[in-house]
């Protein structure tokens, strides 16, 4: 048991606001903020913003075959994100590069 653990709907919130999820609704909110990024650079200006288009490579988490992952679990924060099997693997490496 963690520390300063409590329990929030459909995922746990733990010290340092790290939160952890199932990696299918972490994707989901990294496709949102994702789209976000999209919409803010279209009315930036586009093309002509100057700005490089949003990669969605750096949002969520994917197979080697380019798709999303559908099993395991995501400990993050803003600045970083691990994915690991299980729930307390995804806890113990994230808590390990802190």
């Amino acid at each position: 048991m963690i520390e300063g653990q409590t329990w929030v709907i459909k995922h746990v919130q733990l010290k340092n606001n790290m939160k952890v999820v199932q990696v299918k609704e972490y994707n989901r909110i990294e496709l949102i903020k994702y789209s976000k990024r999209c919409d803010e650079w279209v009315e930036n200006g586009g093309y002509n913003s100057r700005q490089f288009f949003p990669q969605q490579a750096f949002y969520g988490f994917y197979t080697r075959q380019g798709k999303f992952r559908g099993k395991g679990y995501v400990a993050f924060t803003e600045q970083r994100a691990v994915w690991r099997r299980t729930k307390k693997e995804a806890i113990k490496e994230f808590l390990k590069k802190i």
